[in-house]
């Protein structure tokens, strides 16, 4: 009988998919190998054959993070960028609670990385250039300042459910900045029909 082959990256990637709930709650600090092991139900021994320490965790879990929100599951723009915005802005409020703790993860592995004692790492670049990218590619927008400005507003969006403020909802926010980018659009286009006729 043939040994049963075991996909070690879809592994890793599925212990990462169950820790991500407890690195979340209690932050990177807190938490011990030994607590994850715990609550994952594998041994040391597995944990540590997958991951070398508790900082390699932390970062593939980042990097997973990153993966999830470059909106992979959304196709590529086949319409206007505004509408494309709205479908974007449509599943993070679906999913805010998700994005929410994905952002802890993020504050948790920068305050890891202002730690003189920690080594540099380019995660957090890449994850924001992941982030960005998947924007582009979705809303088919080119301007790398654009897609930051949507970048920072997704992530101000969920940040404002800490404040427990219900009397606005993220609907309505995200709807007035869609209102407001295709106004914008519209007055790009406008000018840049009036500089071709110059011309």
């Amino acid at each position: 009988m043939s040994p049963k082959y075991v996909d070690h990256d879809q592994y890793r990637r599925e212990l990462l998919h169950q820790c991500f709930e407890l690195v979340a709650q209690q932050g990177y600090a807190a938490i011990t190998m030994r607590q994850l092991a715990g609550h994952l139900g594998v041994s040391m021994g597995t944990l540590y054959h997958y991951f070398k320490d508790k900082q390699a965790l932390f970062e593939q879990l980042m990097e997973e993070v990153a993966r999830q929100n470059a909106f992979t599951d959304l196709s590529e723009t086949v319409r206007e960028p505004v509408e494309s915005l709205a479908q974007m802005l449509n599943q993070v409020g679906q999913n805010e609670s998700l994005h929410l703790k994905q952002l802890f993860i993020v504050a948790d592995f920068y305050r890891l990385q202002r730690d003189e004692s920690t080594h540099h790492s380019n995660t957090l670049e890449v994850a924001g250039e992941g982030y960005k990218q998947g924007i582009t590619r979705v809303t088919g927008l080119s301007d790398p300042v654009m897609a930051m400005l949507i970048r920072s507003l997704m992530n101000g969006l969920v940040m404002e459910q800490m404040f427990a403020d219900n009397t606005v909802t993220f609907e309505e926010k995200a709807d007035l900045f869609v209102e407001m980018l295709n106004a914008y659009l519209k007055q790009e286009e406008a000018g840049g029909a009036g500089e071709a006729g110059e011309a």
